[in-house]
């Protein structure tokens, strides 16, 4: 996969800037305007690889906090990168900040619901195994993709351990997974390991218990208890038979009792029937009393019904008359109101005549206007009516006084007649609902019932003291027939309580000594069982602990095969660039015995993996090497592990990053890993600060930075 694009937006020293990948060589180069002392350094150049990994990875492999890509004083950064493998593009993008990361392949959005779950989908798409650790793919990535002097001196430093080295080969040639399976094993072994500690400290547990309950002294012990069974049940059975002949005493007695509460309940069962029978006498010779007072009371209202009915004859014609008299009354006292309405218009019309008129200026007569005309008026003629008008107001005025008074009388004398018929009424009415003769016949009828509960209450008197005598002659004869037979020996009721808690008792040994026998036995055959799968879980112990050691040399066969391949494609690029050395890798095994017991699980080894420069037969530390001598070699060794890698499969990147690893060459030396590079495939891109370095290039890529701000232009 080669790239394409870099978009970029508030990262590193970059504000918004678009970087364009061209296919074959291109040359990074920098221009810092604000300090021109420090040439290209702090341009910004190296922060496009940074970002590429960031993008892809969501980690930073320089010694950085991964907010800390975010431009000075911005909260946010983000950045696109297109990926191709030459039919379909990869695009992924990742802000910081505004943390977001989505990814689209082959034209479809495989972005997931959390970034850890797309993070996930990506790396299957970059081939990235989910199981490396981010230190692992770090490493991974930059000794495929970004070659510098610093990340092959570690790989070729001393100060590199053994592990770190075979850990760098064995994920670059698909080894790693020799190692997690090894790793399985051992884990497996030690969790089969304590699987046995376990069983066998439940069969210590179960030895003791053997120990502590032996079989033949439970067996005896059993044996005996059995024989106090036996004794013991066959007292019982003697006392059982001894106290039977007593059982009809026994019964005879609760008989006795039985029919004497028998006795009892009759006795009262018939007094409490008379009782009832009483009280119903009482309660009608009551009632016989009050209807014979009922009789007398209707003799004396029909007495007075008979002396008020020629009273209330005559009142009702007086009332008639009274009603009569009113209506004249108040008739006499509409026709006084109705005349007074007349004569108080024409009084008012008298009034208005006499205070209204004039005097005749020539002849001293009375004028008044009439329809707006003056007419002459007689002053004493009206003066005169007015008079009589007064008069028959007054006269009116004392017609209806002494009407008012009448009515009022009358209505006393009508409400008196009201209250007395209304009285005679209601006797008459009372009269009407009842009559002697039905008093009478109730009368009767409860002397009727009286004598009959006289005739039952003699009844069951008779009848009661029949089964009460009765019931006393059958309990007169059980008292006999009980005190004619002897009492039953206290002492053999206690006996027999003793054996049955005896027998009781002896059972409970005998449960808990067959249930301990089958518990007994029970724990022999887990032991059995057990001591069984202490041998099977040992024999899977020693499965696994084969294969722990035989996945780990598994894989160091496979690294002993790569390294030859690897050692000879470094030292073929050497000599392509006229190095009078060589470089050596060569791995060792010695036997390492920790105890007694790892040799009895397997066999254990110590591993070493050394990296050697050869001049001759002479043996260089690489950090005593000049710097245009390691520049040679970090470029031949990492163009030698990314192309055995891509051959191999594991490395899906077509392109690779070369950081200022070529600065320090001279002329020769550059023209040497330019022809290296012609005859490398994939996308090569290298960041240098060299000027003579850039002619050899025809793609170029300018990052310039001006007032803290990085741009990016494909012209110098």
């Amino acid at each position: 996969m080669n790239l394409k694009t870099l978009s970029i937006h508030n990262l590193y020293s970059f504000g918004d800037a678009v970087c364009v990948f061209a296919d074959g060589k291109t040359i990074i180069l920098g221009k810092n305007n604000d300090d021109p002392g420090m040439d290209s350094n702090g341009s910004g150049k190296s922060s496009i690889p940074n970002i590429v990994f960031w993008v892809v990875t969501g980690e930073i492999f320089q010694k950085e906090n991964t907010d800390e890509i975010i431009r000075h004083g911005e909260k946010a950064g983000s950045a696109e990168l297109v990926i191709s493998d030459g039919t379909y593009e990869l695009k992924i993008s990742r802000g910081r900040g505004k943390k977001f990361l989505k990814v689209s392949y082959k034209g479809q959005d495989k972005t997931c619901t959390t970034d850890s779950e797309t993070q996930k989908e990506l790396f299957k798409i970059l081939n990235i195994s989910p199981l490396l650790k981010p230190t692992e793919y770090i490493s991974d990535y930059l000794n495929t993709t970004y070659f510098s002097t610093a990340t092959v001196k570690g790989f070729m430093s001393k100060d590199t351990t053994s592990k770190e080295r075979f850990g760098l080969i064995e994920r670059f040639i698909g080894a790693k997974k020799y190692t997690y399976a090894s790793n399985y094993a051992k884990d497996k072994k030690k969790e089969q390991l304590s699987k046995i500690t376990g069983l066998l400290e439940e069969i210590t547990v179960k030895e003791q218990f053997l120990r502590d309950n032996p079989e033949e002294g439970v067996k005896t012990n059993l044996i005996e208890q059995e024989s106090d069974l036996t004794t013991a049940t066959t007292k019982i059975k003697e006392y059982e038979r001894v106290i039977s002949q007593f059982q009809a005493k026994r019964a005879l007695k609760q008989t006795i009792e039985a029919q004497e509460n028998a006795l009892s309940e009759k006795k009262k069962s018939v007094t409490d029937r008379l009782d009832v029978i009483d009280q119903l006498i009482t309660k009608n010779t009551k009632d016989i009393v009050g209807l014979h007072t009922e009789i007398q009371r209707i003799k004396t209202l029909k007495l007075e019904v008979d002396k008020d009915q020629a009273i209330a004859a005559i009142r009702i014609g007086r009332q008639a008359a009274i009603e009569e008299q009113i209506a004249y009354q108040n008739k006499s006292s509409t026709e006084c109101n109705s005349s007074n309405s007349v004569l108080q218009t024409e009084l008012k019309s008298l009034n208005n005549q006499l205070a209204n008129n004039y005097k005749c200026p020539k002849c001293s007569a009375s004028l008044m206007m009439n329809k707006n005309e003056l007419s002459e008026i007689n002053i004493l003629a009206l003066q005169q009516r007015k008079a009589e008008v007064e008069t028959a107001i007054g006269m009116n005025n004392i017609i209806l006084q002494n009407n008012g008074k009448i009515i009022e009388s009358l209505g006393i004398e009508v409400k008196a007649i009201t209250t007395f018929l209304q009285q005679y009424n209601n006797k008459v009415g009372a009269l009407n609902s009842t009559s002697i003769e039905k008093v009478e016949s109730q009368i009767k009828e409860l002397e009727q019932s009286t004598i009959n509960f006289t005739h039952q209450n003699n009844s069951i008197v008779d009848q009661g003291e029949a089964e009460v005598k009765q019931l006393q002659s059958e309990i007169d004869r059980w008292k006999q027939e009980y005190n004619s037979t002897p009492d039953l020996d206290p002492t053999i009721e206690t006996s027999l309580a003793e054996e049955k808690r005896r027998l009781e008792f002896v059972n409970r040994e005998i449960g808990q000594l067959n249930r301990r026998l089958e518990e007994i036995k029970k724990v022999k055959i887990d032991l059995g069982t057990i001591t069984k799968k202490v041998s099977d879980q040992k024999s899977i112990v020693d499965i696994f602990g084969f294969w722990e050691i035989g996945f780990n040399e598994i894989k160091m066969n496979i690294i002993d095969e790569f390294l030859p391949a690897f050692e000879e494609r470094v030292n073929h690029y050497l000599t392509k660039l006229k190095v009078e050395m060589k470089v050596s890798f060569d791995t060792q095994k010695e036997k390492a015995i920790v105890t007694k017991k790892d040799t009895d699980l397997g066999r254990m080894y110590k591993e070493e993996f050394n990296v050697e420069v050869l001049k001759g037969d002479i043996n260089i530390p690489f950090g005593m090497l000049s710097q245009g001598e390691r520049g040679r070699i970090s470029s031949c060794v990492g163009l030698a592990l990314r192309e055995l890698t891509k051959e191999r499969g594991s490395n899906i990147f077509d392109f690779f990053f070369m950081d200022e690893i070529a600065d320090a060459l001279d002329e020769t030396g550059l023209k040497e890993l330019i022809m290296l590079l012609d005859e490398t495939d994939g996308q090569k891109i290298v960041i240098s600060h060299n000027d003579a370095f850039k002619d050899y290039f025809d793609n170029k890529i300018v990052v310039e930075k001006t007032d803290g701000v990085s741009t990016i232009n494909d012209k110098e």
